[in-house]
C-alpha cells in the first residue's frame, strides 16, 4: 500500500529556529509519496513551487506509527526520491516524514506521514513459512514413524493361539503342529460377545481364519464391535491379513472407527501395509480422518499417505480447517508430467527445475544468470509534466537481482525508449528560447548515472532511444530509473510523455 500527502501552509514550511524564513527560501508546497518495491520502500517528493533552487537537502524521518515523536531521523536526500532498504519477516507498515532544509539553513515544516507496507524478501518469507509449516498438524503427521506391526512366524502362531484359546479342540490341534506332531492345521473360528447394563450395550464379533504348518502361518483376523452408552455411540472394525515364514512377515491392516458424543464426532480409516525381513521394514500408511471437537473449538479433515522405509519417512497430505486448506509433500523428489516426455516441473534435493514457464507477477531473491537470459521490463504510459528549471522526474523503474556474484562478475545492459513531445515555447518566453531536456539512466542505490543524453525539443512528437551498460552492479538487488530533467533556457518546460519503456538485462561477463 502507499499514500500521498502534501504540505501547503505557505510561510510556515520554511520557518527556521530564528522565527521566520529568509528572503529567497522555498515555500512548503510539497507532495510526498511512499510505495513498496522489492527489498524496501521508495519515497518520492516534489520540490517546492517557490524558490526550489534554494533547497539544500531534504531531511527524512521514519517510524512505525503515525506519531512523529516516536520516529527516527533516517537520512538526508537530494533530488526527488530516496530508496529505504528494509528487511522484515512479516509485512510491516512504515511511516515517513520529510522536511526541506534551505541553503540558508532554514528548517521547513514536516510533510507527512506517507506510508507503505514493506514485505519480506524471498529468503525471509521461505524461512518464516517453513517454520510455520513444520509446526502445523499436517507436516507433523507426515513425519510420524509407522510402528512395526507385521509378525514373524513365532509371533503370528502365538496370536492365533490367543484367538482360539477358548476352543479346546482347535488349541490342541494347533499345539500338535507347533510340537511337530502334526504337519498342518486350518480352521475358521468365530466368537460373539454381548453385554448390556442399563443404557450401556456392547456387542463384539471376533473372526479368525488361519492355516499353520511347521514353517509358515497365514491368518485373517477381524474384529467388529458396536457400543452405546449415555450420550455416546461407537462402531469399530479392524481387519488384518497376515503371512509369516520364519523371520519374514507381511501384513495388511485396516482400522475403521466412527464415534460420537454430544460435543464431538470422529470418523477415521487407517490402512497400513508392511513387509519385514529380519530388521528391515518397509511400510505404507493411508490415513483419512474427520473430527469436530466443540469442547476445544477444533474442526478439521485430514488425508495423508506416508511411506517409511527403515526410518526414512515421507509422504503427502491434504488438511482442511474452517479457515484454510493445506496440501503438502514431504519428499526428496517431486515431478509432474507424462511418461516419455520432458517433465515440465521437477523438484529434487530442494531445487526446482521448470521447462517452459509463464509468470504474471514474479519476485526473485537471488539469480544466477546465463548470458542474455533474464530481462526485466518496466512500462509506463503517458503523462504531462510541467518541469521548472533543473527539476527531474523519474519516469519508470526496472530491476534485476544478480544474487551472489559469479566469478568474473556481471554486467547489466539497459535500454530505454521514450516517445515524447516538448512544448518548444512557454508563455512569456522569447521565441529564441531552447527547450532542452537531459535524459539519464541511473542506478538508484548510489545515484550512479550510467548514461546521459541531451535532447532539444522541436515541438513535434519524437521517439528517443538511450542505451547504457552497468559494468559494476552490486551483488543482489539492483534498481534502475529512467529520469528526465528540464535544462531549458527558460524556467518552465512542459513535456508530454506518450509512452516509455525501460528494459534491464543482467548477464554474466
Amino acid at each position: 500500500m502507499a499514500d500521498e500527502v502534501a504540505c501547503s501552509v505557505i510561510g510556515q514550511c520554511g520557518v527556521g529556529g530564528w522565527g521566520g524564513p529568509q528572503p529567497g527560501d522555498p515555500d512548503g508546497t510539497i507532495l510526498l509519496s511512499a510505495s513498496v518495491v522489492y527489498g524496501g520502500i521508495r519515497l518520492r517528493w516534489t520540490l517546492p513551487a517557490i524558490n526550489p533552487e534554494a533547497v539544500a537537502h531534504v531531511e527524512i524521518h521514519r517510524g512505525v506509527t503515525t506519531d512523529f515523536q516516536q520516529s527516527m531521523r533516517l537520512d538526508t536526500g537530494s533530488g526527488g526520491s530516496y530508496f529505504d532498504q528494509v528487511e522484515v519477516v512479516t509485512p510491516t507498515t512504515f511511516f515517513y516524514w520529510v522536511r526541506v532544509i534551505s541553503i540558508h539553513g532554514t528548517i521547513g515544516a514536516l510533510v507527512g506521514p506517507a506510508s507503505a507496507t514493506a514485505v519480506p524478501v524471498a529468503i525471509q518469507t521461505i524461512e518464516h513459512l517453513s517454520g510455520l509449516i513444520d509446526q502445523g498438524l499436517l507436516a507433523q503427521s507426515l513425519r510420524e514413524p509407522i510402528e512395526r506391526i507385521a509378525l514373524n512366524y513365532t509371533e503370528l502362531t502365538s496370536k492365533i493361539a490367543e484367538r482360539v484359546a477358548g476352543d479346546a479342540a482347535l488349541s490342541a490341534a494347533l499345539a500338535l503342529v507347533q510340537q511337530g506332531l502334526q504337519e498342518s492345521v486350518a480352521f475358521i473360528h468365530q466368537e460373539i460377545v454381548s453385554r448390556t447394563n442399563g443404557q450401556e450395550a456392547i456387542i463384539t464379533q471376533l473372526n479368525t481364519l488361519a492355516a499353520v504348518n511347521g514353517d509358515s502361518a497365514a491368518a485373517i483376523f477381524e474384529e467388529r464391535s458396536a457400543r452405546v452408552a449415555a450420550d455416546e455411540a461407537q462402531a469399530q472394525q479392524m481387519l488384518s491379513l497376515n503371512a509369516a515364514l520364519s523371520n519374514v512377515g507381511a501384513i495388511v491392516n485396516v482400522d475403521r472407527n466412527a464415534s460420537v458424543s454430544r460435543d464431538n464426532a470422529l470418523a477415521s480409516q487407517i490402512a497400513t501395509v508392511q513387509s519385514t525381513l529380519g530388521t528391515e521394514v518397509a511400510s505404507v500408511r493411508n490415513t483419512m480422518e474427520t473430527r469436530i471437537d466443540q469442547t476445544n473449538g477444533r474442526i478439521n479433515a485430514i488425508w495423508n499417505v506416508q511411506v517409511d522405509v527403515n526410518g526414512n519417512i515421507g509422504g503427502f497430505g491434504l488438511m482442511g480447517t474452517g479457515r484454510t486448506i493445506e496440501a503438502g509433500f514431504d519428499v526428496d523428489k517431486f515431478w509432474i508430467g507424462r511418461a516419455g516426455k520432458v517433465r515440465p516441473f521437477i523438484i529434487q534435493d530442494g531445487v526446482v527445475y521448470m521447462d517452459t514457464v509463464r509468470i504474471r507477477d514474479l519476485t526473485i531473491g537471488t539469480q544466477k544468470l546465463a548470458p542474455n537470459s533474464v530481462t526485466s521490463t518496466g512500462v509506463s504510459v503517458g503523462g504531462a509534466y510541467d518541469l521548472i528549471y533543473n527539476t527531474a522526474v523519474n519516469l519508470i523503474n526496472a530491476s534485476t537481482d544478480l544474487g551472489t556474484s559469479l566469478p568474473g562478475g556481471h554486467v547489466v545492459v539497459l535500454q530505454a525508449s521514450i516517445e515524447l513531445t516538448h512544448d518548444k515555447f512557454s508563455s512569456g518566453e522569447s521565441s529564441t528560447s531552447l527547450a532542452l531536456s537531459v535524459i539519464q539512466l541511473v542506478r538508484v542505490a548510489n545515484n550512479a548515472v550510467l548514461k546521459t543524453q541531451y535532447h532539444s525539443g522541436t515541438g513535434a512528437r519524437e521517439n528517443i532511444i538511450i542505451n547504457a551498460a552497468d559494468t559494476a552492479p552490486t551483488s543482489g538487488y539492483n534498481l534502475y530509473e529512467l529520469r528526465i530533467t528540464n535544462q531549458s533556457d527558460y524556467f518552465f518546460n512542459t513535456i508530454h510523455i506518450h509512452d516509455s519503456m525501460l528494459v534491464v538485462q543482467g548477464a554474466k561477463r
